[in-house]
Order: C-alpha cells, then sequence, then structure tokens
C-alpha cells in the first residue's frame, strides 16, 4: 500500500502538506478531486443506479466541500474543515438544492479520527439521510466496491521518471463534484485510538471501471458501498499519498527556516499509480524503490459507530424506515384490492 497525506482545505499547492506519523501516512494532504485513472475527464453528472445514484443524492453541498446528513438534523464530516473558523463557507448547507442553516457552534469532533458531526439550526430537518456502513452487520469493507464523491481539481500534467508515466500532477481546482469507484484495500491507523480507523484504496493501472484516486479538495466528501439492498456511507474522505519530488532536493516547505526561498523546492502534489523511482516526504526526501500505488483514505464509518451514536443516537433510521414504508404499502395495497375482489 502507498504512503498517504493528509488533505488540509486551507492550504494551497505545495504548501497544504502537514506532517504527521500515524501507520503508513507518512504527511497529510487534503482532497480536492475525484481523479480516475482512464481518462482525464471526471465524471461530473449522477452515476447510474449500479454505480451509485442513491449515494450521489445523499450528498450535500457545504461551502467549496461536501457533507452527509446522517439524520433529520444532523451531518457529518471532516474534522479538519476546521468549519467554525470559516463562517462565511459554512454557515449554510444545500442538499437537494435546498439552503439549511448550520449551526456551527454544535460541532462535535471525534478524539479518534476526523470525524465532525454538525448540527442544522433550530427549525430545519433533511428530508433524507444515509444509512450507515456497519460492519458488524455487512460484513468487512475489504474487498468491496465503493463509490466515492468529492469536488475540486483536474486531473493534470503527466508525471513521468526516464521517460516512463507514473500518474499525473493536480490540475486545477474548480469545486465541481465529481465521483469515482474503486477497491477497499485495507485498514490503517489514524492516531492512537484505533488502530482500524481509516478505509484505504489503491490506484492501479490494472484497477476497476471508473478506478479513482482522491486529491486536494476532496475532503468531507463520502465513500459509500452497496449493501443489503442500499448505498451505505462507509467513510469520509480524510488523505491521500504526497507530496512527491522527481530530484529529492530541497525542503518539504518553499521556504527555508530562515524564511528565505529554497532553490531546490522540487514538491509537488500527484494522484500516481507507480511510485517507484520517485521520492516521497519521511522527514526527508527517500526514494521509492519499491513499484507501488498511491493510496487514498478516508474516515472509517463502521470504526467509529460507538462514537457517532453517542452523539446521534439510532442516525440513519429515517431511510430505512421509509424503505421498509415503501416496501409494505405496495403490499397493503395489494392485499386490500384482493379482499375487496
Amino acid at each position: 500500500m502507498g504512503r498517504v497525506s493528509r488533505l488540509c482545505p486551507l492550504c494551497r499547492g505545495i504548501a497544504l502538506a502537514s506532517l504527521f506519523a500515524v501507520g503508513v501516512f507518512a504527511t497529510a494532504m487534503e482532497a480536492r478531486g475525484v481523479i480516475l485513472y482512464s481518462t482525464a475527464d471526471r465524471n461530473t453528472t449522477a452515476p447510474s443506479a449500479a454505480d451509485g445514484l442513491d449515494a450521489w443524492n445523499l450528498e450535500a453541498t457545504w461551502g467549496s466541500f461536501l457533507a452527509t446528513p446522517i439524520d433529520a438534523t444532523h451531518f457529518i464530516g471532516a474534522k479538519h474543515l476546521n468549519a467554525a473558523s470559516d463562517p462565511g463557507q459554512f454557515s449554510t448547507i444545500t442538499f437537494r438544492n435546498v439552503s439549511y442553516a448550520v449551526n456551527l457552534a454544535s460541532a462535535v469532533p471525534d478524539p479518534g479520527s476526523d470525524l465532525c458531526i454538525y448540527s442544522l439550526q433550530s427549525g430545519y430537518s433533511f428530508p433524507s439521510y444515509a444509512p450507515l456502513y456497519n460492519a458488524a452487520v455487512d460484513g468487512s469493507e475489504i474487498g468491496k466496491t465503493l463509490t466515492v464523491i468529492g469536488r475540486g481539481t483536474q486531473r493534470g500534467t503527466p508525471v513521468t521518471v526516464d521517460s516512463a508515466l507514473k500518474g499525473w500532477a493536480w490540475g486545477g481546482s474548480d469545486h465541481v463534484e465529481s465521483w469515482g469507484q474503486n477497491i477497499v484495500s485495507s485498514f490503517d491507523r489514524y492516531n492512537s485510538v484505533s488502530a482500524t480507523s481509516l478505509l484505504c484504496f489503491d490506484f492501479n493501472s490494472d484497477g476497476i471501471d471508473n478506478e479513482a484516486a482522491l486529491s486536494i479538495g476532496d475532503s468531507s466528501g463520502g465513500v459509500f458501498i452497496f449493501s443489503n439492498g442500499q448505498w451505505k456511507l462507509a467513510g469520509i474522505n480524510y488523505a491521500v499519498s504526497g507530496p512527491f519530488s522527481l530530484t529529492g532536493t530541497g525542503t518539504l516547505n518553499s521556504l527555508l527556516p530562515d524564511g528565505s526561498p529554497d532553490p531546490d523546492y522540487s514538491a509537488f502534489n500527484a494522484s500516481i499509480y507507480d511510485a517507484q523511482g520517485l521520492y516521497y516526504w519521511d522527514d526527508k526526501w527517500i526514494l521509492d524503490d519499491v513499484q507501488e500505488p498511491g493510496t487514498s483514505a478516508a474516515s472509517r464509518i463502521s470504526d467509529r459507530l460507538d462514537w457517532i451514536e453517542s452523539v446521534v443516537p439510532e442516525p440513519g433510521t429515517l431511510v430505512l424506515l421509509s424503505i421498509f414504508i415503501a416496501a409494505i404499502v405496495p403490499f397493503s395495497w395489494f392485499a386490500r384490492r384482493r379482499k375487496s375482489a
């Protein structure tokens, strides 16, 4: 599995990398656009029902990012967005073309992951919301196909080593919502609270249709897995591999410790499917001598269900109830018809 970096919303360019050391994730960067392996054209229109139309319809626009309603008055997003610091952007959330006022003071950050739950202002309520993935009921996520949704960068210029294509630099950020797919490859650690609090998926050249990786700005978008007849929220976008360097020179930041520009600054962000021959940052630049894909990570919902339910008792029950009603009403009508016939 590749090395990954966190997805910080207020950073720009190379400066969006911030250092931490948890599991295989040596650095961390904000995610902002679902980039596809097969084409530079992103999936910016709704997917088919089989590919996740219901999941697409469960995402809400929140500033330049996404978030996901989990009951009538609560939604979940990425903690590192630090929404309270930017009320101009995050004081409203739009779901199915309707805007709802957000109570930013209601934020409940999770100590064990990058998740944060917010509530709407009094008098507002969502008409529907996402059911949550529960590994105890739905089975392990590993090996299952996911649909991931985010907003942001286009696929940029090719990254090559000795004329061999390795992936693509991140292009322009336009905050357009797009989706892709992948397969859950493993779990990883966010911090010392849980060793399985991240869902990881690799960016492979031999992957599935719509094979996707995160990029800067995808933060807070939803990862969905189809289980037991529903698209269920399985993760919230958190991190992606990088930054990288072709030369291994310079510092991670564009400034030297004395504040002057670093003339050897060589870091860049990219969606990489073969990191061999590139340098990655782990307190210093290290040459990657292994043929390995870049990796994206999402905060794992199933791992944090106890915390979620401590904030929002029985989230997602309205969706389950609506499905039950939709199933039972036609049956009841049919039974009445038979009785009156």
